[in-house]
Formats: structure tokens, C-alpha cells, sequence
């Protein structure tokens, strides 16, 4: 396959091509609406504002669809768990991994911690705020969900190969199913988004796209 750099021209029709690369696994997932959860991840200011240094141009390309995945939910009444990436370290305290990788997050006080202002928030939503790539970690997420009798997560946001990925398999392993949406997800280019596509249908997800998802619903 020769990859490209993506576009809004050229990006319904590339997604038809990663799906031919994805492998058909057994699992068929049927969800029910009042057992399944959306997780919108980090679409916010430090991701999606062009005047950051986090920004990349993939990222905007999935905003329609991230918005239709939230409409669908609100009309079926599917909880929406929206997440916000950062790092509270202070001059006392010792860098952690993720700050030892990327050096510098953005504070949760900082407009880079916000929502991006295109991206719909429903009213009364759950919003996590978390230090590193899993939604998962490090709070009562899991415990939350299996209270309310979720079985089956919906995974959207940025970035495909890093927290949606890592959110994908940590939920797989929490025994939750994963449907993974593979136009509502974008990471920095084409390469590294089809292999976290191709890995997590191996063993971990269900990969949809978004004007598909109610085929995955009873």
C-alpha cells in the first residue's frame, strides 16, 4: 500500500482502503444501547488548535464524524465519557514517564485543556482528566461502568496510536468489547494509523466507521 498524506478530499476514500487491510475477526458483536458507553479522547485545545505545539493537520479531519458519533449517542442515550490530557507535575514533584518522554504537557489550568470549541459537549456528560495515554488509569472509570451495566465501549479521538489505542486494549482486558471507529480516530500520518487499526483488529477490537456504527446495534 503507498500512503498519503490525508486530506478532507481524500479522506472518506481512504478509509475504504485501510479497511481492506484490516483482518475479519470472528467476534460479531451485537451491542445494546443501554450497555455501551462512547469515549470521545482528548479532543481539545492542545491537539486541535493550530497555534499549539501538539497540533497536527489529521486531527481536524475526524471532527464531523466525532460529532455524529455524539449525536448518535444522545439520541440512543448512550453515556458519553469525554477525556482531557495533561500533567500537573510542579517544580517539587519528579517528572514522570509521560513527561520524560514528551517533555512538556499542557496544565489543567492551561486553554489547552479545554474542549475544542467545534467539538459538541452534551449537557451532564463525564469528563476525565487524565496524566497518561489510557482512560483507564489511575480512577473508578472501570468500576463506574460495570456499575451501570456497561459491556461494550466505542472508542474515538486522538490519537489513534497512542491513547485511543491504549484505551482500546485496556478496555479489551477490563473485558469490555471494543468498537473502534476507524474514521473517528487520527494520529500523525496514514502509516502509523492503519498499523494500530490492523493490530487492534487482530486481537482487541472491532473496527468500524462511523456511518456504519448502527449496524453494531441490535
Amino acid at each position: 500500500m503507498n500512503f498519503v498524506e490525508l486530506d478532507k478530499e481524500n479522506f472518506d476514500e481512504r478509509t475504504n482502503e485501510w479497511l481492506k487491510f484490516i483482518p475479519n475477526n470472528t467476534s460479531n458483536y451485537k451491542f445494546e444501547f443501554n450497555e455501551t458507553a462512547l469515549f470521545v479522547i482528548d479532543m481539545q485545545n492542545y491537539f486541535l488548535d493550530d497555534k499549539s505545539s501538539a497540533y497536527f493537520n489529521n486531527s481536524k479531519l475526524i471532527i464531523s464524524n466525532i460529532n455524529k458519533l455524539i449525536l448518535f449517542a444522545k439520541q440512543n442515550l448512550i453515556p458519553i465519557f469525554y477525556s482531557i490530557h495533561f500533567n500537573e507535575l510542579n517544580e517539587n514533584q519528579k517528572a514522570n514517564s509521560m513527561v520524560n518522554w514528551w517533555k512538556k504537557l499542557p496544565q489543567k489550568s492551561s486553554k489547552y485543556c479545554e474542549l475544542y470549541d467545534e467539538v459538541i459537549f452534551i449537557k451532564n456528560s463525564n469528563i476525565i482528566y487524565k496524566e497518561t495515554y489510557s482512560i483507564f488509569d489511575h480512577n473508578n472509570l472501570e468500576i463506574t461502568l460495570k456499575s451501570k451495566n456497561i459491556k461494550n465501549i466505542i472508542v474515538s479521538g486522538l490519537k489513534t496510536n497512542l491513547c485511543c489505542e491504549s484505551t482500546a486494549r485496556d478496555g479489551f482486558l477490563r473485558d469490555f468489547n471494543v468498537l473502534f471507529i476507524a474514521d473517528a480516530t487520527a494520529t500523525n500520518n496514514e502509516f502509523m494509523h492503519l498499523a494500530s487499526l490492523t493490530n487492534l483488529s487482530y486481537g482487541f477490537a472491532k473496527i468500524a466507521i462511523t456511518n456504519n456504527i448502527h449496524k453494531f446495534f441490535i
